[in-house]
């Protein structure tokens, strides 16, 4: 039975995810917000503010989108790519949730990478389940 909940969280969790990715490729008309493009294998070009919802992560001003994407078949997984301004404060370690690749109370991984070179920080984010 436990098994049964822990898998119907999973799934609203995802459902929830791919509503909120769905509403990042949709875009407003007239808009300059990037918005993603989507197709059957997944998405491309997820919007910051979509990477920040999805990853819980609260990203300094100025964070630009390298590359990220999204798919989803019976799990799901995000990645990105960021670059974070010069100076900027890791969002990670702020951040309430861990990022060492074990499974959370919902059943999601978070994982990072991150590198500084010339006084900017890359990060490259994962979040999935399995």
């Amino acid at each position: 039975m436990a098994g049964r909940v822990a898998a119907a969280v999973r799934a609203l969790a995802a459902g929830g995810l791919a509503v909120l990715l769905l509403a990042g490729c949709s875009g407003d008309a007239g808009s300059t917000e990037t918005t993603a493009s989507c197709d059957r294998g997944g998405c491309t070009d997820i919007p910051l503010e979509t990477i920040e919802d999805v990853s819980g992560l609260d990203l300094p001003e100025g964070t630009e989108v390298v590359e990220s994407t999204y798919d989803s078949f019976q799990d799901w997984h995000l990645g990105a790519t960021l670059l974070l301004p010069e100076g900027a404060e890791d969002p990670v370690a702020a951040s309430e949730d861990d990022w060492d690749g074990v499974a959370d109370d919902e059943g999601v991984h978070r994982t990072v990478e991150a590198t500084t070179q010339d006084g900017r920080t890359t990060l490259v984010i994962e979040v999935f389940t399995v």
